[in-house]
């Protein structure tokens, strides 16, 4: 590794950009990014239609009733347990607020109260986020490129689609940007930038433990700032400077303090280590079938294949592709500072996520996307710098952003104008309490993907009618059993019509999902086509567009809009309620 200046000389870039322009730039950059991260936040509310949402909020819920973090949500769960506690010393000012009937019914509901907190969590850090970018941006080359940097953060479609989740990702990602531009002031070798990006790190981590690789990065941060004070020349002065800085006390603080702050959300880590591990074992494990549980989640497709397709709708073509151009200059240029942060995380990200034994999942790789953008910028902003005359030079940059922006920002705003529209589960529901009888008995599919009835078992808000319904499992009505990992009770639509069933709700997610083994997915499609035979089909609610047939199913979807968007009219799986016969 060769020295290198934190920040830019006079000459390789563009000149310094007044103050007062870059605050107002990053103002405006922010109000961007939070506009695009609220609009549409309150999708499906009071009812809650986004699937893994939940196990965050019931740990959540956990701590407000019995003041115990569980050992895997660390510190986001935390915030929400504060947040809640704060809504409810300001309670009383929400009850004299003119408050929409389904924004009353949320903020009256424990669980989709907790919904709102972690999206609205989500929504502002998410929004926040530009501020560490630009600071990283800045440092490592200068204004121009984090401002840009932090621009393109604002609108890219993956950031935008899960800041609108009450998820830890989002928060994850701000701690570890801000752990990496912390890391850029490890050269000065003070102690407290040394403590400060020791508990970024840590609580990015605590957040999301596929954050870890932060920390990885931090320490050859370090290392070079201790090679680079001891004057360390060729192979063997670094590798001497390696066993200083692995004795190091800066270090050491900087260890210690992602420790305690991990532990300090996470202590059961500790306290309750064999069950903590076999957790995170089967995690690590769980893709060895070659999808998650039965479920083939991505239709025998490669891990690479899965990630490659999430940078194409995730990030956009033309970003992700002079992003690629940016690390392959820096890899040229040999900025040592640059190639450890962005090069460094995304390597050891990749090589844990494409191991045979890993679920791939479109989202997990939001957290390399920062690191992407900002080599983008930077080769951008490069590239504009080297030609003759200022006209040139903004004309190249303004175009090249516009190229760089134009695919993410459409996403993005289509993705917010679905949400915003009422869901089909909602439009089904209220076509049910309308056209059922009430006490009618109504087999449902999974709890999440279906329309939410009251019930003896859900107190589903602002509903009409009480009704005898039941429950599937994850592997829907071909199979009454709730849980997963095995193959029992194989229900067919005749079992359903001798219980007396009324009614049975299809909700298009849980059917189209491959299952791994065949004879079982034979039986899933006998079901379904068992279920056209002997029901009658009595009402359709499609998110499609008129006269759109509908696309190639993604597992990702049923997390919410995220692929084909130009398809759709709303957000919600294709829901059938059909009508079953009497027993004569």
């Amino acid at each position: 590794m060769s020295s290198e200046s934190p920040t830019p000389s006079a000459g390789s870039l563009q000149p310094t950009i007044d103050r007062r322009r870059v605050a107002w730039s990053l103002g405006a950059i922010f109000l961007l990014a939070l506009v695009l991260r609220l609009w549409g936040i309150t999708f499906g509310l009071p009812y809650l239609y986004q699937v893994s949402e939940n196990m965050y909020v019931v740990s959540a819920q956990a701590a407000d009733t019995d003041g115990q973090l569980d050992s895997l949500f660390g510190f986001y769960q935390a915030v929400l347990w504060v947040e809640f506690q704060l809504v409810e010393l300001l309670r009383p000012l929400f009850d004299s607020l003119p408050l929409s009937a389904a924004m009353e019914a949320t903020l009256a509901d424990h669980g989709a109260a907790f919904h709102l907190l972690g999206r609205l969590t989500s929504a502002f850090v998410g929004a926040a986020t530009v501020f560490p970018m630009f600071a990283l941006g800045r440092r490592l080359w200068n204004a121009r490129v984090g401002l840009l940097a932090a621009l393109l953060l604002a609108v890219v479609f993956m950031h935008v689609r899960s800041s609108h989740y009450a998820k830890p990702e989002i928060v994850a990602c701000f701690f570890m940007v801000t752990a990496a531009w912390l890391g850029t002031r490890l050269v000065a070798r003070h102690w407290p930038s040394y403590l400060l990006a020791g508990l970024a790190g840590g609580l990015a981590v605590s957040s999301k433990q596929l954050a870890w690789p932060i920390m990885i990065a931090l320490f050859m941060l370090h290392w070079r700032a201790v090679a680079e004070a001891a004057g360390a020349a060729g192979v063997v002065g670094w590798l001497r400077s390696l066993g200083r800085a692995v004795i190091d006390p800066r270090w050491w603080a900087c260890g210690l303090a992602s420790i305690a702050v991990f532990l300090a959300f996470s202590p059961q880590a500790i306290t309750e280590f064999e069950s903590y591990y076999a957790f995170w074992l089967w995690v690590g494990t769980i893709g060895e079938g070659g999808g998650m549980e039965r479920f083939d989640l991505h239709e025998g497709r490669a891990a690479w294949q899965v990630y490659l397709r999430a940078f194409g709708w995730g990030v956009g073509g033309v970003l992700s592709a002079i992003g690629v151009l940016g690390l392959l200059d820096l890899l040229r240029r040999r900025r040592p500072v640059a190639m450890v942060l962005l090069l460094i995380f995304p390597v050891l990200l990749f090589a844990f996520l494409l191991r045979p034994q890993h679920a791939a999942h479109e989202r997990y790789i939001l957290l390399s996307i920062p690191f992407l953008l900002l080599a983008a910028s930077a080769v951008v902003v490069q590239l504009s710098a080297r030609l003759p005359g200022p006209a040139a030079r903004w004309a190249l940059l303004g175009v090249a952003t516009l190229l760089m922006m134009a695919e993410p920002t459409l996403y993005s705003v289509q993705h917010n104008m679905l949400l915003a529209r009422e869901d089909t589960r909602t439009q089904a529901k209220r076509w049910i309490e309308e056209n059922i009888p009430q006490n009618s008995a109504i087999a449902l599919e999974a709890f999440f993907y279906s329309p939410q009835l009251l019930s003896k078992q859900w107190n589903a808000p602002l509903s009409d009618r009480f009704y005898r319904v039941t429950n599937s499992g994850p592997y829907g009505l071909s199979e009454a059993s709730k849980t997963s990992g095995t193959q029992r009770n194989r229900v067919q639509v005749m079992g359903y019509i001798m219980q007396g069933f009324d009614y049975v709700v299809t909700d298009g997610h849980t059917a189209q999902i491959p299952r791994l083994d065949d004879y079982e997915q034979e039986t899933v499609d006998y079901f379904y086509a068992d279920l056209e035979k002997r029901g009658t089909l009595v009402k359709e609610f499609s998110p499609l567009k008129e006269g759109r047939e509908a696309p190639p199913y993604y597992f990702t979807k049923v997390y919410g809009p995220a692929i084909d968007l130009w398809d759709y009219e709303r957000n919600g799986p294709i829901i059938r309620i059909y009508e079953l016969p009497k027993i004569r």
